[in-house]
């Protein structure tokens, strides 16, 4: 027909109402945001010659409201007012003829559209592709669909042919305006779009459209009618699309080469570090009494006492001896201050610490300061080199990542292609299926092989420690002294994917070392290293060198080492006398043999600058046997020195209700033959007790046994041994944890490095605490209760079951998340609330049950009730006096009651007679 779209430019008040006319075609896009039920309703007056949306007042806006409409005479539509007619807002358009309307819920928006009558006799003579075959007039009414679709044609029409274009360019005037519908690959994008026909023939779509297709950006833009950016669809080689003039849509389809790339992370989301711990002291104790045979009683107990809060936590640890004795000694373990830095995974030590040794060095105790790097206070933080794995999909799919066959990650992904980085992988070689299946159930399925080690970071990722003081000697006995100087500083760096680089240095007073250590992947089948070290001191210096290989499959693995040291090379903190090693090669496999036979060798040999050659080798083999038995063998012999050897034998059973039974017999080169019998059941994580009863030839014939005790307090153990000479000793034990903690004292089972909660319900007794769906402890008469046993700087969720309430409590969050520091606490608050509650029994004036369904309002309260059968309603959060408003379709009534101090928890009221005056 050759026309045009035009719009109309509403003034403000009209609030994003948009009227199209393109030639016969008419559209007003209405945006609504308020529920389907308030909907417009259409319908067309008698004569059908106007038609009239009827639609809530302020639904649009503020009044006055004006619209315009295009000058267009071959529109259905000759003008358009607005009206007020009591609590409805009404849309008049005056129509040239009667013509077939549809009402359609797009988005956020209703779209009416009108044709007339000549465009649908055209469409069927086949003068014109736009709609379809004409409708008797007059029009019947045709009502707002009821639920949001695709639009419909109007009754009794026919599809028309619908134009296609393909890629082209040209240059960029004026054009027609069409809103649309669109589809990308068969999804539909969420609002109406206005797009533009420009003079030469193009298609051409807004930025901010454009961007929700997710289609790559053309290298030209287009300034549109409207002044603002747009792209033309045929700036894209290879884009089809199909506009369909009598749905008014645009249908797009693109291969995925064009869409943007989309990037998903593998990686779990972290727990956010937790707050600053308030300030606390915690006390852990584990003391014990041996009371032997023969000889003298004796006692020891170790102590370690924390003050935690903001500022870290500071520790002093102690080991008592010879209590009861009479001579009673106090020796002291560790004193350091520690602050962690979660977000960071850093931590700061000034005391007594243990450092670092890095690939080729060794740990020492010392006192003074680390520094250094800690991924433990980020659980789940992945340190390895992940996979990165790229596919593409035409239609929105999902994509399945399974590694050696275990389904490890699901993600959803639209059209277009696609990186996944950070798949989890499992340690050791395996392979990983990357498998996307889209909407019509078609599936791409790619495999990779890899191999992951913790060796290895990830690239960029760096791990350090920085450490100086003096290195200590003699701990825990009365020999402890600091001795000499020293510093020491590790760097480890993931060079790339594949390779992982470390180096360090380390000073003392009389020696300095250096070395570095490369870590790389030998293709997908296993990881090796090397390095290489220097030291150098007063009167020597020596080198060392090291290499290794380790593989790890889904059925076992193994690792070979191999070290050497010159003899001039000297170890970090090495005392007179200690062993020099020369050499050491040790070599090692474990895993699947047969079906279910598995089994592993060792071998082990090392030569000395000033001691004997060591060489060692071993064996093991274990399998299940019938009747729920399962049998392990093991054999070591010294290629060295007198050759001995030893072999044994442990034949095993799981019983009932918990109880493990063993067995085990020894043999050695000596023809010693030793056997102990066992029988055991293990104390639960909870509050219980355990036991065992062993019996062995080992040595004097003895039998033993013991009972161990779990309490909310404490863990008790107490054994006895007796041989056959009639010697019998014992030994009792306890174990726990004293603290302080937001004004509450406490007494716990150990605590150690863990952390825990104080639980605080207001003044609600007996409310039991749960803790991963058990229940863990109960709050005391205060409402107080303490849970032990929470994972440090993990994500811990402690919850409680409100049907364990009473009918008048309430809690707003029975579920709460913690992340606790660790050797602290934390102070969770359920916050409840007494709520007086009834059930209410209401009848309508003329004496019958108030309807199913009336709303009831409680005066002063926002809450709203819903009246059940027999005009019952559960009413909480009373007074003593109450003032109720009741409505339900077609009629209301008001009615009041009071509730007495000491009621029962949940009274029964009524039946209450409702009145239909101001009050009741």
């Amino acid at each position: 027909m050759g026309t045009q779209a035009q719009t109309a430019n509403p003034p403000p008040g009209a609030r994003g109402i948009e009227i199209a006319v393109q030639g016969r075609l008419f559209r007003m896009r209405l945006p609504w945001s308020r529920d389907r039920e308030d909907m417009p309703s259409v319908q067309l007056q008698a004569g059908g010659s106007r038609l009239v949306l009827r639609m809530p007042a302020g639904a649009l806006g503020p009044d006055p409201l004006e619209l315009g409409v295009p000058s267009e005479p071959l529109s259905p539509v000759r003008t358009v007012t607005t009206q007020i007619a009591g609590n409805e807002r009404l849309i008049v358009l005056e129509l040239r003829q009667p013509a077939p309307y549809q009402m359609t819920r797009i988005g956020a928006a209703w779209i009416l559209d009108l044709q007339s009558v000549e465009s649908l006799a055209e469409s069927r003579a086949g003068s014109s592709p736009v709609t379809a075959a004409p409708v008797p007039v007059p029009i019947p009414i045709i009502p707002a669909p009821s639920a949001p679709g695709p639009a419909a044609a109007p009754p009794a029409a026919a599809a028309s042919a619908p134009s296609v274009r393909t890629a082209k360019t040209s240059t960029v005037p004026d054009g027609e305006i069409l809103l649309l519908d669109v589809l990308v690959n068969g999804q539909a994008m969420g609002d109406v779009v206005r797009a533009e026909r420009l003079a030469d023939g193009r298609l051409a779509l807004p930025e901010e459209a454009w961007a929700d297709t997710r289609l790559q950006l053309p290298a030209q833009k287009v300034v549109l009618a409207s002044g603002g950016p747009g792209y033309a669809l045929e700036s894209l080689p290879g884009l089809a699309y199909v506009v369909d003039r009598r749905r008014l849509r645009l249908d797009i389809k693109a291969p995925a080469e064009l869409f943007v790339k989309v990037a998903l992370d593998g990686r779990e989301t972290l727990a956010e570090p937790p707050l600053r711990p308030p300030f606390g002291a915690l006390m852990n104790y584990d003391v014990s009494a041996t009371v032997p045979g023969a000889g003298a009683a004796s006692a020891g107990a170790t102590l370690e006492g924390v003050l935690f809060g903001g500022f870290g936590s500071v520790v002093a640890s102690a080991l008592v001896t010879g209590l009861g004795s009479g001579e009673r000694q106090l020796r002291r373990l560790d004193s350091f201050w520690q602050i962690d830095w979660p977000n960071r995974m850093e931590t700061l030590v000034v005391g007594d610490t243990i450092g670092t040794g890095g690939a080729w060095s060794r740990p020492v105790r010392y006192g003074g300061i680390r520094f250094g790097r800690d991924f433990e206070l980020r659980p789940g933080f992945i340190t390895t080199p992940q996979l990165s794995l790229t596919g593409s999909a035409a239609l929105a799919s999902t994509v399945d990542v399974l590694i050696n066959n275990q389904q490890r990650l699901n993600r959803t992904v639209q059209p277009g292609p696609f990186e996944l980085t950070n798949v989890p992988l499992v340690s050791g070689a395996g392979e990983v299926n990357l498998v996307v299946r889209d909407l019509l159930g078609r599936e791409t399925i790619v495999r990779q092989s890899y191999y992951s080690s913790p060796r290895l970071l990830a690239s960029g990722l760096s791990d350090f420690s920085f450490e100086a003081g003096r290195l200590r000697a003699g701990y825990g006995s009365s020999d402890d002294t600091y001795t000499d100087p020293f510093g020491a500083a590790t760097w480890r760096q993931g060079l790339t994917a594949s390779l992982t680089g470390e180096a360090r240095i380390e000073v003392e007073r009389d020696r300095q070392a250096a070395g570095v250590e490369l870590s790389g992947l030998l293709g997908s089948w296993a990881v090796g290293r090397a390095s290489v070290a220097q030291s150098r001191g007063t009167n020597s210096t020596g080198w060392r060198l090291g290499a290794g290989l380790e593989r790890s499959t889904s059925a076992g693995g193994g690792s070979l080492s191999w070290e050497q040291y010159s003899s001039g090379f000297s170890q970090l903190a090495q005392v007179p006398g200690e062993t020099r090693p020369r050499q050491r090669l040790q070599a090692g496999w474990g895993g699947r043999l047969a079906g279910p036979l598995s089994g592993g060798a060792t071998y082990v040999r090392q030569t000395s600058w000033n001691a004997p050659a060591v060489e060692l080798v071993g064996a093991s083999l274990s399998t299940p046997l019938p009747a729920r038995f399962s049998l392990s063998l093991s054999f070591s012999r010294q290629l060295t020195g007198d050759h001995g050897w030893r072999a044994g034998a442990v034949l095993s059973r799981p019983l009932d209700d918990g109880i493990f039974a063993t067995g085990t017999m020894d043999r050695n080169s000596g023809g010693r033959l030793s056997s102990t019998v066992q029988v055991s059941k293990a104390a639960p994580p909870g509050p219980g007790y355990g036991w065992y009863a062993r019996a062995s030839n080992s040595g004097l014939p003895t039998a033993y046994g013991g009972i161990s005790v779990n309490t909310p307090q404490a863990e008790m153990a107490a054994d006895l041994e007796a041989n056959t000479q009639s010697e019998v000793s014992a030994r009792l034990g306890a174990r726990g944890s004293l603290g302080f903690l937001a004004g509450t004292s406490f007494m716990a089972r150990p605590i150690g490095r863990g952390a825990f909660a104080v639980v605080r319900t207001g003044d609600t007794p007996d409310v039991p605490i749960l803790r991963s769906h058990q229940v863990v402890t109960r709050t005391n008469s205060q409402g107080i209760a303490l849970v032990p046993g929470l994972l440090p700087y993990q994500v811990n969720v402690l919850q409680i079951d409100p049907s364990e309430l009473s009918f008048d409590t309430e809690v707003d969050k029975p579920r709460l998340a913690v992340t606790p520091y660790a050797r602290s606490g934390v102070l969770v608050d359920f916050e409840f609330r007494r709520s007086r509650n009834a059930l209410v029994e209401l009848l309508q004036p003329d004496g019958n049950p108030v309807p199913v369904g009336a709303q009831v309002r409680l005066a002063g309260a926002d809450a709203i009730f819903t009246v059940a059968k027999r005009g019952e309603v559960y009413m909480t959060g009373l007074n003593t006096s109450n003032e109720l408003k009741v409505s339900w379709p077609g009629g209301q009534c008001r009615s009041s009651f009071a509730l007495r101090e000491g009621q029962a928890d949940l009274p029964r009221i009524g039946p209450l007679a409702c009145t239909t005056g101001d009050r009741p």
